[in-house]
């Protein structure tokens, strides 16, 4: 045959086989757009002057871009970025993804919820998780390898007993440097730190789910405490009605700003109910015991919330109030008796 025949026929197959490709191909684009508006109240302990709190009005809104589609194998491949007004690297959550088997997923990502994560909140919420209504309530969430880290995963979903899914997250470099940008290297990082976190829930019964997570973290700088984490917990929901507990300790610190041990216990109980097809309240209460290179808090940070939901299909109206009280001054001191910190959220988010 002669070469240019070859060309042609290599460049037709080619060409037909990106049709194929185009053809199995799926791309969507999701987003919501919100506003928040918060008013708060601090108080401070005896002989201190307290003070209100600014007025904040705030918006957010992200972007997501999905892509699936088939390799020439047969495998099924994913590709997602999202962007994200929040975030200061604006190019936010993303994933690479393949499927190697029937239930079994492998790849990269950035930020999302694999390892350890997927056992974070197993309690429910009718709007956000308490740690981020407003960030400043001191309840501390469980240590993982995920949030704002580059990892390789792998999850089994579906091919295990009573519902089971396994995820597994590796973190071989913990550098917020390299946080916008894998391609660098450097050798002057000496607070960057490995890790790895697997997570597992599980739904032995009808409206039963069981979560329980793991994370290790070994800080490369033998200054600092490495990082571990333990989490249970459970959620079950019948009918309207869901109710939830976790109990996680996290020893270290994901990313320490100090060389001080420090251990954080929490204790988290929710639930929520669905008036109807749109209304749904929900009640929560979180407990923070905290020791810190050596000395334990005097006192226990407690944060408590209602939240009420009312969805109107693509928008979502929530109003939250969410008492923090023995608040710590900071993420490594301990407990401050009668720094309490009151705060009411009012929130609409539309989606398409």
């Amino acid at each position: 045959m002669k070469k240019n025949k070859v060309i042609s026929l290599l460049a037709s197959t080619a060409l037909v086989a990106s049709f194929a490709s185009a053809a199995n191909a799926q791309t969507t684009i999701t987003g919501n757009v919100g506003s928040s508006f918060l008013v708060g109240d601090v108080s401070l302990p005896a002989g201190v002057t307290g003070f209100i709190a600014p007025k904040t009005l705030s918006n957010t809104s992200t972007f997501t871009i999905t892509h699936k589609n088939k390799l020439v194998n047969g495998m099924e491949v994913l590709a997602s970025q999202e962007i994200d007004s929040g975030d200061s690297n604006v190019f936010g959550t993303r994933v690479i993804a393949v499927t190697a088997a029937k239930g079994i997923d492998v790849g990269y990502s950035w930020n999302a919820v694999q390892g350890s994560e997927i056992a974070r909140t197993p309690t429910p919420f009718v709007t956000e998780r308490n740690q981020v209504i407003h960030n400043v309530g001191g309840i501390v969430g469980f240590l993982d390898v995920t949030s704002d880290r580059h990892y390789l995963y792998t999850n089994i979903t579906g091919i295990l007993p009573l519902n089971a899914r396994f995820s597994l997250a590796y973190m071989p470099n913990s550098s917020v440097a390299r946080a916008p940008n894998m391609n660098k290297f450097s050798t002057t990082d000496g607070n960057a730190a490995a890790g790895y976190g697997y997570g597992l829930t599980l739904s032995p019964i009808a409206g039963l789910t069981v979560s329980a997570g793991q994370t290790t973290i070994n800080h490369r700088n033998e200054t600092f405490q490495d990082g571990n984490g333990r989490a249970v917990g459970f959620r079950y929901s019948t009918g309207p009605i869901s109710v939830g507990a976790q109990k996680f300790t996290n020893k270290g610190l994901g990313a320490p700003t100090t060389a001080t041990t420090q251990t954080d216990e929490v204790t988290t109980f929710s639930a929520t109910y669905a008036v109807d097809k749109a209304l749904s309240v929900g009640v929560y209460q979180a407990t923070q015991e905290r020791n810190v290179g050596g000395t334990k808090s005097t006192v226990d940070t407690r944060q408590r919330g209602v939240q009420v939901g009312y969805n109107l299909g693509p928008a979502f109206v929530s109003y939250d109030f969410d008492k923090a009280t023995d608040t710590p001054t900071s993420a490594t001191a301990v407990a401050s008796r009668s720094r309490d910190i009151d705060v009411h959220k009012v929130r609409f988010n539309v989606a398409f």
